[in-house]
């Protein structure tokens, strides 16, 4: 039997200790090895050791897909849970996946099917919850990557101009990208490909995620390189602390 609820992903972690009806601890991947001996009778100093075959006891375990998998958007995918060490579910199996409904599972198979949303990009984190009879908390999470082949049109940075007094807390630069499929997508970040230099380190200091600091009074220009590669000035004037 399969049922779908919406849920807040803040508030998952509580709903499922709740289900478990006592307080759980997290249930970890461990390796229990036994070491093997063995002494060659014409040299006592000779020793081999052998460890005996790892016990997979993560308790829950994504059979498909393969994490790392590249996914396309707008597309559905097929996704499934098994149980590893034995252990039992408490209640119900709850598996996650961005821009769709939670999906409780209270009976084997734990198998189910999400969409892919069309603006999807990056990382797709698909995740995987259930207590177990045992009071623990059981887990797995898997990263597809989404192929996105929507193609950037448009940067947008703002503001153009900024107007800060010394003493004030770091402003930012936002940069946007507008994309062929009509998302507009966050680009500010280093990790999007985004670089910032200060005109005049004296006067101000910018990070690598365009937060900006003013130092000194006087006007200085931020440049913004976007992953286009052309550069655009956003300039910053600093005037005396207020009073």
């Amino acid at each position: 039997m399969k049922k779908t609820i919406k849920i807040s992903m803040t508030l998952l972690g509580m709903a499922l200790l709740a289900g478990c009806g006592e307080k759980p601890t997290i249930q970890t991947q461990s390796v229990k090895s036994t070491p093997l001996t063995t002494q060659n009778s014409t040299n006592k100093n000779s020793k081999t050791e052998n460890q005996a075959p790892v016990v997979d006891k993560i308790g829950i375990k994504f059979s498909t897909p393969a994490n790392g998998t590249v996914i396309q958007t707008g597309s559905k995918i097929n996704v499934a849970v098994e149980l590893k060490g034995g252990i039992k579910l408490k209640d119900y199996l709850m598996i996650m996946a961005p821009g769709n409904e939670a999906v409780k599972l209270y009976n084997p198979p734990y198998a189910t099917t999400f969409n892919v949303p069309v603006d999807a990009y990056g990382d797709f984190a698909i995740s995987a919850l259930g207590g177990g009879v045992d009071g623990n908390l059981y887990s797995d999470t898997i990263k597809l990557s989404v192929d996105n082949k929507a193609t950037l049109q448009k940067i947008d940075v703002s503001p153009l101009s900024l107007f800060l007094n010394l003493g004030m807390p770091p402003m930012q630069i936002s940069v946007n990208g507008t994309y062929s499929d009509g998302t507009i997508r966050d680009l500010s970040k280093a990790v999007q490909g985004t670089k910032y230099a200060s005109g005049n380190e004296k006067i101000l200091s910018v990070d690598e995620n365009g937060l900006v600091t003013p130092k000194s009074t006087g006007v200085a220009f931020v440049g913004v390189t976007p992953i286009t590669g052309k550069q655009i000035d956003v300039r910053v004037e600093i005037d005396k602390p207020l009073e």
